[in-house]
């Protein structure tokens, strides 16, 4: 629901946790463009935990 902005190059650094529609075209040297395309993405920050055990139980 925002307007237009040019990326280059695109990066979803800083968007927050949640699930995100993105809207994209692309416009070629004499200005024809195309269809806009959608894509839903989920960011999930969270770093993944890991856990290492060595030895006996």
């Amino acid at each position: 629901g925002g307007e237009w902005t040019a990326y280059a190059p695109f990066t979803l650094a800083g968007l927050p946790d949640g699930v995100h529609v993105i809207g994209f075209r692309s416009t070629d040297n004499v200005e024809n463009m195309e269809t806009e395309k959608v894509l839903t993405v989920v960011v999930d920050n969270t770093p993944p935990v890991t856990v290492i055990e060595v030895g006996e139980p």
